[in-house]
């Protein structure tokens, strides 16, 4: 994705995130990098909405996470992201995670809709076990380890339970439904 504004973005400082340079590329297989946003720049003020539109693969995802911390290991990101005028390009994962918590989102615990939180443990196990162009995907058990890891912080631990005793029952019948045979990816 390459950013293409129509207008000069603002420097005012009334911007609830401005975005300046957002470069990112992923290490691929083979060495060669690959280029997912080039020379981004946006500002977001309070109460604005902004919709990204684009096809598959332009760079939407990456863009969406790069704004909440949540890039993975081999990304490399060139530029800056500036959250209520503070410079999160070097922040800490336990800072990008209190501004996701408490800020960005404004709910914590049961306050999140129970569909949203089956949704994000679903959505990132699957985003952890695909492969994508850039990267193999990671092994059934890894995730799930990951999923574990995270419970209670990012990840309602009910709700990772419930996923992980379905899942390991389940595997190789989603699996299969997928074409994917699970020894590939287990």
């Amino acid at each position: 994705m390459v950013s293409t504004p129509l207008a000069k973005p603002s420097t005012c400082a009334s911007a609830l995130l401005r975005v300046r340079g957002l470069t990112v590329n992923y290490d691929a297989r083979g060495g060669q990098p690959f280029p997912a946003l080039r020379h981004v720049d946006l500002d977001i003020s309070p109460g604005e909405i902004l919709g990204i539109l684009g096809e598959s693969g332009c760079g939407k995802s990456t863009l969406a996470l790069s704004l909440l911390g949540l890039l993975p290991g081999n990304a490399h990101v060139e530029g800056s992201i500036f959250f209520e005028d503070e410079d999160l390009s070097k922040a800490s994962e336990s800072r990008w995670s209190a501004i996701r918590g408490a800020k960005v989102a404004g709910l914590k615990g049961n306050k999140i809709p129970v569909g949203s939180r089956i949704v994000a443990v679903i959505d990132s196990y699957d985003a952890m076990i695909s492969n994508r162009c850039y990267r193999k995907g990671l092994p059934h058990a890894e995730a799930v380890r990951r999923l574990l890891a995270d419970s209670g912080a990012q990840f309602d631990p009910v709700v990772v339970r419930a996923f992980v005793e379905i899942a390991e029952h389940e595997v190789e019948e989603v699996f299969g439904a997928t074409g994917i045979s699970s020894s590939a990816v287990i």
